[in-house]
C-alpha cells in the first residue's frame, strides 16, 4: 500500500511540474506580448505629445482666425468636424463655431480623455482622417491654427487605435 502510495504521489509531482512549466512557457508568451504592445503605445506617445505642445502653442487670436469663416475652406471644415466628432457635437461648421467660441477649447482638447473614445466615434472620425488631404502640411497652407488641430486628431486617433489594440 505505501508502494502504490508513493507511486500516486510522483505521478502527481510529475503532473504538477508539466503543469508548472506550460504555467511558465505561457507567462513568458504573455510577457513579450505585454512588452511589445507597451512599446506600441510608447511609440504613439510622441506623436501625441507634440500635438499637445503644438495646441499649447496657439492663443485666442489663431481660434479667432478661423472662427470668422462663415463659408470655411473645405480642409478648415473638415478639422473642425472631426474636432466635433472627438467632443461628440453635432459635425458642422455651426457646432463648430459654438466650440471656437469656448474660451475653454484648447483646454477640452488637451485634457480629452484619449482613452474612452467611443468606437462609433473612432469609426465615424475615419471619414475625415482617411482622406489624403487630411494632413498637418496640407492644413497649414490655409490656417496655422488648424493645422495644430489636425496634428491633435491624428494623434488621438492614432494614439486610441494603438490603445485599444493593447488593452488586456
Amino acid at each position: 500500500k505505501l508502494e502504490e502510495e508513493k507511486i500516486s504521489v510522483d505521478k502527481t509531482k510529475q503532473n504538477v511540474s508539466r503543469e508548472e512549466s506550460a504555467v511558465n512557457r505561457e507567462n513568458i508568451r504573455i510577457g513579450k506580448i505585454a512588452a511589445e504592445a507597451e512599446s506600441d503605445l510608447a511609440a504613439a506617445l510622441p506623436s501625441l505629445e507634440s500635438a499637445i505642445a503644438a495646441l499649447d502653442a496657439l492663443d485666442k487670436q489663431d481660434i479667432s482666425e478661423i472662427r470668422v469663416y462663415n463659408s470655411p475652406p473645405e480642409m478648415v471644415r473638415k478639422v473642425m468636424e472631426a474636432i466635433c466628432v472627438l467632443l461628440k457635437e453635432k459635425p458642422n461648421w455651426t457646432s463648430a463655431k459654438q466650440l471656437l467660441g469656448d474660451p475653454g477649447l484648447l483646454k477640452r482638447l488637451t485634457n480629452f480623455d484619449k482613452d474612452n473614445i467611443p468606437l462609433k466615434s473612432l469609426s465615424r472620425l475615419q471619414q475625415y482622417t482617411e482622406s489624403p488631404d487630411f494632413t498637418p502640411d496640407n492644413v497649414g497652407k490655409i490656417s496655422v491654427a488648424c493645422k495644430s488641430m489636425c496634428m491633435w486628431v491624428i494623434a488621438i486617433e492614432n494614439y486610441a487605435k494603438v490603445y485599444r489594440y493593447v488593452l488586456p
